[in-house]
């Protein structure tokens, strides 16, 4: 349940995983979440 994330800026961190587990279900890699900023001019 507890995956590590890894590549983020201030380093690599722990977070919850998914809690549901499917059959055909498969997450390769959890990315970090963006960084405050990251994405506002694509928003805009």
């Amino acid at each position: 349940m507890i995956v590590k994330v890894e590549g983020h800026p201030q380093g690599d961190y722990y977070t919850v995983g998914m809690p549901v587990k499917l059959s055909d279900g498969n997450v390769d890699k959890i990315t970090p979440a963006p960084m405050l900023g990251e994405h506002t001019e694509e928003v805009l």
